[in-house]
């Protein structure tokens, strides 16, 4: 016979389990719907737009490797936004302010959301700083990156390029 006091954490612990994804958000996944603010203040979903490639990044102010993939997705943007391509960048940092240090000095050309309580995070699963989800244009995420050097630069463009297809010159 199982202990009354068992049987309450056993069912607690069962059911915290449950409720929450065994697995990151990965390949295939559908992008999670969470709420956030824009650089306004302002409630934005964090989405996609059909028909459109979006590279989403998770990033930190504290980060060094998301110090050197901010001003890179400014170039993402110069050289596929025209071709079909969206690019997310959502900062994890608890304190808005230290996000926006790094934002002065990247003068980024994409959309910025704050997330300082983690919601996105909790819901994609972020395991480290950075990590990015490239999102076909049906919504569903093809690829997770985690991290990121100078050499992850050519995989994820060569990976851009196939999603948006042939340029259009």
């Amino acid at each position: 016979m199982v202990s009354k006091g068992l049987a309450v954490v056993a069912h607690l612990l069962l059911s915290s389990l449950l409720s929450v994804p065994a697995f990151a958000v990965g390949p295939n996944d559908a992008l999670p719907i969470v709420t956030l603010r824009d650089t306004e203040g302002e409630p934005t979903a964090l989405s996609y737009t059909a028909g459109r490639v979006t590279y989403v990044d998770f990033w930190a102010s504290w980060c060094a490797p998301c110090q050197e993939s901010l001003p890179w997705m400014n170039s993402l943007v110069e050289k596929y936004a025209d071709r079909g391509l969206d690019v997310i960048a959502v900062s994890v940092d608890r304190e808005r302010s230290q996000a926006e240090k790094s934002l002065k000095r990247v003068k980024p050309q994409y959309q910025v959301l704050f997330d300082p309580e983690g919601a996105a995070a909790k819901s994609f699963r972020v395991p480290t700083m950075p990590t990015s989800y490239l999102i076909d244009q049906n919504g569903k995420i093809v690829r997770v990156h985690r991290g990121f050097r100078a050499f992850d630069k050519a995989s994820l463009e060569h990976e851009i390029d196939v999603l948006l297809g042939s340029p259009t010159h």
